[in-house]
C-alpha cells in the first residue's frame, strides 16, 4: 500500500488553532489496601490535537472531502503530515468522532472553517528526513548510500 500523505494543494499549517498534548497512557488499578498502582500501558503515547484551519476555499475544502472519503477511506486509514508545531513529518490519523470533522461556512461565502481532532503517533516515520521541507509528500525511492537507508514506497 502506498503511503497516504496531506493534500499537497491544502494549506499544510492550521490557520486558527493547534492545541493538545499527549493522551494519559497510565492503566491503574487500586489494590485492597493502599494507593493505586499505576503503570505506563505501552512504551510510547500517542498525542491528541484539535486543529482548525480558518480559511480553506470551497475549493480545498472539496479536496479534504474526497481525501477523507477515498484515500482516507473515511477516516481509517493514517496519513503523513508535517506537525505544524515542530514542522517534523509525522504519522496522523483523524480520530474517530460524530461528525469525525467540522465545517461551518457563511451562506454564499468563499472560504469555510474547518476543525478536528487529530491524532499524532508516538512513532516517527523511517523516511521523515526525506520528506521535502515545502510538503508532506512521501518519496517514492529513498537511496542514501552515504546512510545505507534504502526504501521503496509501494
Amino acid at each position: 500500500m502506498t503511503t497516504l500523505y496531506w493534500p499537497s494543494s491544502i494549506q499544510l499549517r492550521p490557520s486558527v488553532r493547534y492545541s493538545g498534548g499527549p493522551m494519559d497512557n497510565r492503566g491503574s488499578f487500586q489494590p485492597e489496601i493502599g494507593e493505586p498502582v499505576e503503570r505506563p500501558r505501552t512504551t510510547a503515547n500517542p498525542e491528541l490535537f484539535e486543529v482548525a484551519f480558518e480559511d480553506l476555499s470551497v475549493t480545498d475544502f472539496a479536496v479534504f472531502k474526497a481525501f477523507f472519503r477515498d484515500d482516507l477511506a473515511n477516516g481509517s486509514n493514517r496519513f503523513i503530515w508535517r506537525d505544524p508545531l515542530t514542522d517534523d513529518p509525522a504519522w496522523f490519523r483523524i480520530v474517530k468522532n460524530n461528525p469525525p470533522y467540522q465545517m461551518t461556512a457563511a451562506s454564499g461565502g468563499d472560504f469555510v472553517q474547518l476543525s478536528m481532532q487529530v491524532m499524532r503517533s508516538a512513532i516517527d516515520p523511517w523516511f521523515a528526513s526525506y520528506v521535502p521541507g515545502t510538503s508532506a509528500a512521501v518519496p517514492d525511492l529513498v537511496l542514501d548510500f552515504a546512510n545505507q537507508n534504502f526504501g521503496v514506497d509501494k
